[in-house]
């Protein structure tokens, strides 16, 4: 799932939307979806002109064989499946948003920057962790595997001090 909030309809007047096209681009990369040579992907939207301007920009940028499609004109029940996914990140975005105000013990406007990033994490959230009717995750239903990363509650302190190494002033990590 993929939602970020953005200050206007389509790339903008003066292109202050155009940030998105290439924020999308890297999601689908790491989605597993490289783009460009014979790489195929179907660009689904509806037929509102700010909507199509993001998807001819982004089928543009990403390259690879891109199928744009939309449902016909009134079939709004074509859309169903994307119109409940916007629901169920608003609905995850507004618990976040509730728990992070009782935890600051102060409302937080929607202008905020903080609201972006909350808005990012509901559907990161959900896609990596919620369960669905199979007992399987969109996570797990992709790449075959539970997701396995810790995580931390959106907006909590995490502390931490770096450790230290014999003769050096920071240790060594290694990854395995």
């Amino acid at each position: 799932k993929y939602m970020r909030m953005v200050p206007c309809k389509g790339l903008g007047d003066k292109g202050e939307a155009k940030w998105v096209i290439h924020d999308l681009h890297e999601e689908l990369k790491a989605w597993g979806r490289p783009g460009g040579g014979s790489n195929a992907l179907i660009l689904k939207s509806d037929g509102e002109p700010a909507i199509v301007v993001l998807r001819e920009a982004l089928a543009k940028k990403h390259g690879g064989n891109i199928t744009p499609a939309q449902p016909p004109k009134g079939e709004h029940q074509a859309n169903g499946l994307v119109e409940e996914a916007g629901k169920t990140i608003r609905d995850m975005a507004r618990v976040l948003k509730l728990q992070l105000e009782a935890n600051l013990g102060r409302g937080i406007r929607i202008d905020e920057p903080i609201m972006k990033w909350m808005t990012r994490w509901a559907a990161m959230l959900l896609s990596r962790f919620r369960v669905n009717s199979e007992n399987r995750t969109a996570y797990e239903k992709q790449t075959g595997r539970r997701c396995s990363q810790e995580v931390v509650p959106f907006a909590e302190k995490v502390w931490y001090r770096r450790l230290k190494s014999e003769g050096s002033s920071e240790a060594k990590l290694s990854s395995k």
